[in-house]
């Protein structure tokens, strides 16, 4: 039997007391982890995940396979991908998780996710800030905390839309500084199609076997 076949566990954002976004410390994931041993394990989540290394060096694992972090590492994880955190105190960094529904206000919120989030397809899920980039990126993810942590207490609207434009900003900055994200995914033909495509295979692979039964469902020609 292969490690794949015993994933049984899948993490569901408000399972962790979360709204639709979160900007935690890796040390909060850490301690969450440890209180909910069924996720040392490999587990899928249901949510988007960023993390960001800002100290020490290790292995982080999606999907069965290990990629090394160092100071300045961003590992952007798509949802139903299978993650496992390698537990690490001296480490350091923020972890980003929001729902689907929460960045799909606007075509724009799902253009930009898609050039994020879906380049696991180019084998290029992590890569390293320039040096030049780092003190402003953690100084701009402390904020964010700090905005989290004032609507998390207050649930004040306004705090909602803040968050939602932090986040925009986030991930256009993550764009703009990985270089091959931009070659593959400006312009790409096709990448909106696919997405959806991608999509409705994930949701209803059980009970829809045909290429026809995907082309009516994303209004996509057979051929």
């Amino acid at each position: 039997m292969t490690i794949e076949s015993n994933i049984i566990s899948k993490l569901k954002i408000h399972e962790r007391g979360l709204f639709e976004v979160e900007i935690a410390s890796l040390h909060g994931v850490y301690d969450y982890i440890s209180k909910h041993t069924e996720l040392l394990n490999p587990h899928q989540i249901s949510f988007f995940s960023i993390i960001i290394y800002t100290k020490n060096s290790g292995k982080h694992s999606i999907d069965f396979r290990d990629y090394d972090y160092q100071d300045g590492t961003v590992i952007c994880i798509a949802e139903n991908r299978v993650n496992k955190f390698n537990i690490d105190y001296n480490s350091d960094g923020y972890v980003i998780s929001f729902a689907p529904e929460f960045f799909n206000k606007s075509e724009n919120d799902i253009k930009l996710l898609n050039q994020v989030l879906h380049f696991e397809l180019y084998d290029n899920t992590v890569f390293n800030l320039p040096d030049s980039e780092k003190k402003f990126l953690y100084s701009f993810l402390n904020e964010f905390r700090k905005v989290f942590l004032d609507y998390n207490n207050t649930k004040i609207p306004i705090q909602n839309e803040l968050l939602h434009t932090m986040l925009n900003f986030l991930l256009l900055k993550i764009v703009s500084l990985n270089q091959v994200t931009l070659e593959n995914y400006s312009g790409k033909k096709h990448h909106k199609e696919f997405c959806e495509l991608k999509k409705s295979i994930e949701q209803n692979f059980i009970t829809k076997r045909q290429a026809a039964d995907y082309s009516d469902l994303i209004s996509l020609s057979l051929k």
